[in-house]
């Protein structure tokens, strides 16, 4: 009996089926990884442009601190305001120019600490930048913004300046100076 070339026999169909089955496999396969690649890969250009994309706002933001007169001001909140005024004034109760003063300080630290607290910025990045000026604001201001608090009856007055002020004190005892553990090419 001659085999028509036509119809495959039984056997001849069951090799075609495997083979048939594999290719299916394979080319699944390759389709699952092209998009899991394309996946990751529209994943990483999404955030390379949202990070690119606060980089002029966050530049302004830390660019106050090579302005000679917000510096003035910092300086003499640090250093001069607890001498001169009592924190029962409040901020409100101060003279006007001192009011002036303390409030570019105190709204720059407020606004550094609405972008740790809403991850537009990483807290770790303005802790190693700015953590020394949160800690000494802070406590030259607090009595301020207390006495504030109380008489406006508003208990979240400058609550995240407060908050990152709390980071800023406790990422002292467990951050040293993080740039040190960076590798520096020679």
């Amino acid at each position: 009996m001659r085999r028509d070339p036509c119809h495959p026999t039984v056997q001849e169909r069951g090799i075609m089926d495997t083979a048939s089955i594999a290719f299916n496999i394979a080319a699944l396969s390759a389709s699952i990884a092209a998009l899991i690649v394309s996946t990751l890969a529209a994943n990483r250009q999404t955030k390379a442009a949202d990070g690119a994309n606060r980089i002029p706002f966050l530049l302004e933001v830390f660019g106050k601190f090579s302005s000679g007169d917000f510096i003035d001001d910092l300086l003499y909140v640090e250093f001069t305001l607890v001498h001169e005024h009592n924190g029962s004034l409040g901020i409100s109760g101060l003279p006007q120019e001192t009011r002036d003063r303390v409030l570019r300080v105190v709204m720059h630290f407020q606004t550094l600490a609405y972008l740790a607290s809403f991850r537009v910025v990483d807290e770790e990045i303005i802790l190693a930048s700015v953590r020394i000026h949160i800690i000494q604001a802070w406590d030259a201001l607090a009595p301020f913004i207390y006495q504030e608090r109380n008489r406006e009856q508003k208990v979240g007055t400058f609550r995240f300046f407060e908050d990152l002020a709390v980071a800023a004190k406790l990422s002292e005892q467990r951050l040293e100076v993080p740039w040190r553990s960076l590798r520096v090419m020679s």
